[in-house]
């Protein structure tokens, strides 16, 4: 055991002629710098907060001032000669083209339509032309001065196909001013009679109505008279919620037409299609007296049952038609 005399500490075992071996950590000079560098790695952490995770700033390339070098932000040969690029340029440019052109003209004036798509208003001698895709096209156009005449006409188209339209609208309107003038007559098939749909619309005396009746044309006939007490009979319809109970498309202003059935000299009978039965009045009398004429259409009308079926049902689908045409003016008039 050592005693002290040598500088050992009590307890310290030493080997004669070695120096006594310390631990690195109790190094005070040691210590005393691991400190010092501790407490400046932490002072520069809370001075620069982040300067550890930052990113190392992004290096600049210089620019290389050789002949022929390719500049930053500058587009290449390279770049321009990409056939990708210059396929998708021409797609695009190609795709605003047409497949084929229509050259559009008309003898009337009228709104044209394209496949359902409304081209504007067409003039006679301005032609229009108007590019389409390739495939069926439906051009269409409707009368500025009656919008139910109406031509259209479908055309199959080729690529590059340049192809040059008539619009036949003058012939179309006529066409269809006839068909209105006949839709405004009802043929009876039971008693082959033909009326006008229609009244003459204001009050008249028995010789005033026959004089109408005289010199009435419509839908293309000129031979109309006044009927007889009888014959205005057949056109009652025994079941109408109208005021005045007429069968088919018959429509009248007043109650009462006359009739060319007369009393004596003074008195003729009218028909009152309110009370359903025949009065007498004096021929001098008009209010509420109206002329509804009538012709013999036994030329006309057919006698054959089928075809009679068939003129009904053809009548069914006109009436139809109409009441369609007059709904959508009554929209187009609203909108």
């Amino acid at each position: 055991m050592g005693d002290g005399r040598f500088g050992a500490s009590p307890g310290t075992v030493r080997a004669p002629g070695l120096t006594p071996l310390r631990p690195r950590g109790d190094d005070p000079v040691v210590r005393n710098r691991v400190l010092a560098l501790s407490c400046i790695a932490v002072l520069a952490l809370l001075v620069v907060p982040g300067a550890w995770s930052q990113a190392p700033p992004t290096p600049v390339d210089k620019p290389d001032l050789r002949e022929g070098a390719k500049t930053t932000g500058e587009p290449s040969e390279s770049d321009s000669d990409d056939p990708d690029t210059d396929e998708s340029d021409s797609t695009d440019s190609d795709s605003d083209e047409p497949d084929a052109i229509l050259v559009v003209e008309t003898d009337a004036p009228c709104t044209l339509w394209i496949d359902n798509l409304a081209e504007g208003q067409l003039h006679p001698d301005t032609p229009r032309e108007i590019g389409v895709d390739s495939g069926t096209v439906v051009v269409k156009a409707t009368s500025l001065v009656a919008p139910e005449a109406a031509w259209t006409e479908t055309y199959e188209m080729e690529d590059g196909e340049r192809l040059e339209v008539t619009v036949e609208m003058a012939e179309t309107l006529e066409a269809f001013r006839k068909l209105e003038r006949r839709e405004r007559i009802y043929p009876d098939f039971d008693t082959r009679l033909m009326w006008p749909n229609r009244d003459n619309g204001w009050d008249l005396t028995w010789e005033a109505a026959g004089r109408h009746c005289q010199s009435l044309e419509l839908g293309g006939f000129d031979n109309w008279r006044l009927p007889t007490i009888e014959e205005l009979g057949e056109v009652q319809a025994m079941w109408s919620q109208a005021a005045y109970k007429t069968v088919g498309d018959i429509r009248l202003s007043a109650c009462c037409p006359w009739s060319s059935t007369r009393v004596d000299e003074r008195h003729a009978l009218n028909f009152s299609f309110r009370h359903r039965r025949a009065f007498q009045g004096h021929v001098e009398y008009s209010y509420d007296m109206r002329a509804l004429c009538v012709r013999d259409a036994h030329q006309e009308i057919s006698d054959d049952p089928k075809e009679i079926a068939r003129q009904r049902k053809l009548q069914k689908q006109k009436r139809k038609e109409r009441e369609q045409r007059k709904a959508e003016k009554e929209a187009r008039r609203k909108g």
